[in-house]
């Protein structure tokens, strides 16, 4: 995190019934000073390419979606609110 009291990271647990034999990636946030870690998203999700805004207000991941077969088939950019936990779609347009 920006002001050096904490880390952001993506770790794995269980998926569950649709993720079977595949792990579920949720966003937390470890406090150095207590050694608190704090899940702030959960949800089966294939969450990569997390990064922190400078403000540290705000962080952006990547969801991968697959298919039965653990093929790619779309993917979406997540805004997360540090301090409210809210997802917000991020959409993309005018990429020609």
């Amino acid at each position: 995190m920006p002001d050096g009291k904490g880390i952001l990271f993506l770790a794995a647990g269980e998926g569950g019934f649709l993720h079977v034999g595949r792990y579920s990636y949720d966003v937390y946030r470890l406090d150095l000073e207590t050694g608190s870690i704090e899940r702030l998203t959960n949800g089966p999700r294939n969450t990569t390419s997390l990064k922190v805004f400078s403000d540290g207000k705000t962080a952006v991941f990547i969801e991968e979606h697959e298919n039965w077969h653990g093929t790619p088939i779309r993917s979406q950019i997540y805004l997360l609110d540090l301090r409210t936990r809210k997802l917000r779609p991020l959409t993309v347009t005018r990429l020609d």
